[in-house]
């Protein structure tokens, strides 16, 4: 069994990240530390990255058995409808096949390049990446850990989420009544990921981010070759003309695997001038960390369902490039709903009703919240 280093970002990618190196499956080294650090303990070991779980959404399609080329042609439409925002800019992640129905993780393009951008620029690149909840297996009941300030669940019907407590115990619902789980130790987080991560029914490095092995080319060997066999073989000036045909090729490979790497990193890229000056661009224009704007809604949310016992949360969309939290609430009738806007408003938020519909005794209605 081949070394691992564990990588789970939980406080953003910028800041120290909680790492552990994995040895004969046992956890050697453990901590939190830039990348750069991070990056001194890697020789020999694969690369395994844990993805925060609030930055990914888990969606369950039906999907007929097809080719694999097919069942990702056919997902943005069949995810259309629980999008709250459309699927532009966003990266789809197809699960296993099994009976009809499959698991689709759902993650921000502009997140999954801020990750590996800052993984590649300290020579980092990850073997295996997925969602925290996916690296629990799912049980027969529905399971809550607690991974520093946040909850991670794997629920029983094979679903999962991150969220903060409060807001975890809204969306597991009849589920929300068990003990909050106590804080783990981060060496029994390390420990749990990478006991799940090779389990993980979806892998987010796929289609344009799929892993590709580079050519290990020792430039220095081939160039010590060349120059000693010019040197044998021609006069001055030959040697000369071979120096300068030698960088030039060197140059142009270099500025083809810049170009490759570009590519790699932002699949979308159309034309490509100036590798480096591009790339820089890119990086520059990613946008910053929306788990602060997420968790301020959250708190929102909750604090007016909370005064409402009849309202019920069923499903819940964060709009990152509108700043709003989009939900489907279940409820007993249009006073309910009153009460919850003017709890919301209260909380500080600021709700915009949308469609409703009956579901039985009750109604099914949409809102989005945002902050006032």
């Amino acid at each position: 069994m081949s070394d691992s280093v564990v990588i789970y970002p939980d406080r953003g990618i910028e800041v120290p990240v909680l790492w552990g190196r994995f040895a004969e499956g046992r956890l050697r080294q453990s901590g939190r530390a830039a990348l750069e650090e991070v990056a001194a303990h890697m020789a020999g070991a694969e690369c395994w990255f844990v993805a925060p779980g609030m930055d990914v959404t888990l969606h369950r399609v039906e999907m007929p058995a097809r080719s694999e080329n097919k069942a990702r042609a056919m997902l943005p439409f069949l995810l259309e409808d629980d999008m709250a925002t459309g699927l532009a800019g966003m990266h789809l992640a197809l699960g296993p096949a099994g009976d009809g129905a499959r698991l689709v993780a759902v993650v921000a393009k502009a997140r999954m390049e801020d990750w590996l951008a800052a993984l590649s620029a300290h020579g980092l690149t990850p073997r295996r990446m997925a969602p925290d909840y996916l690296c629990i297996p799912p049980a027969e009941e529905t399971q809550a850990l607690a991974f520093g300030s946040h909850v991670v669940a794997r629920q029983a019907d094979g679903g999962g989420f991150a969220a903060e407590a409060e807001m975890a115990r809204l969306l597991l619902g009849e589920a929300g009544h068990m003990a909050a789980p106590r804080p783990m130790a981060e060496a029994a987080v390390l420990e749990r990921l990478h006991e799940g991560l090779p389990a993980a029914e979806i892998d987010l490095l796929q289609g344009g981010y799929e892993p590709r092995h580079a050519l290990d080319v020792d430039f220095r060997t081939v160039r010590r070759t060349a120059i000693i066999a010019g040197m044998a073989a021609a006069s001055y000036l030959a040697l000369m003309l071979s120096q300068g045909w030698w960088y030039g090729h060197q140059a142009d490979i270099l500025e083809g695997q810049a170009e490759a790497v570009l590519r790699q990193m932002f699949p979308d890229i159309g034309r490509v001038v100036n590798p480096q000056a591009q790339m820089q661009a890119r990086l520059n224009g990613l946008k910053g960390g929306a788990s602060g704007q997420f968790l301020k809604l959250s708190r929102i949310l909750a604090g007016g369902i909370d005064d409402v016992p009849a309202a019920i949360i069923r499903n819940l969309r964060y709009d990152d490039g509108r700043g709003e939290l989009a939900a489907e609430m279940a409820y007993a009738d249009f006073e309910v709903m009153e009460k919850v806007k003017a709890a919301i408003a209260a909380e500080g938020g600021l709700v915009e009703e949308g469609g409703s519909r009956s579901d039985g005794d009750g109604m099914i209605g949409d809102i989005r919240v945002r902050v006032r």
